[in-house]
């Protein structure tokens, strides 16, 4: 079992993959989304980071709403 959040989050999103990790309303209805789905998030919003010249270690703060994107 990983010692920090981030190790287990990965251990639990490859084994329920397909699996829905979340589920939001929108436009009245309800829409699911999957450990995949957070896990692809998850890896473009590093990609995205790295890319903004930030290196792995770096602390940082993501203010947001409460919501899937």
């Amino acid at each position: 079992m990983g010692d920090t959040l981030n190790e287990r989050l990965i251990e639990i999103a490859e084994r329920r993959g397909g699996n829905t990790a979340f589920m939001a309303k929108s436009k009245g209805s309800w829409e699911s989304f999957s450990f995949d789905w957070a896990m692809t998030q998850v890896r473009e919003t590093a990609f995205a980071l790295r890319a903004l010249g930030f290196e792995p270690g770096t602390r940082i703060a993501i203010l947001s709403e409460n919501r899937p994107e």
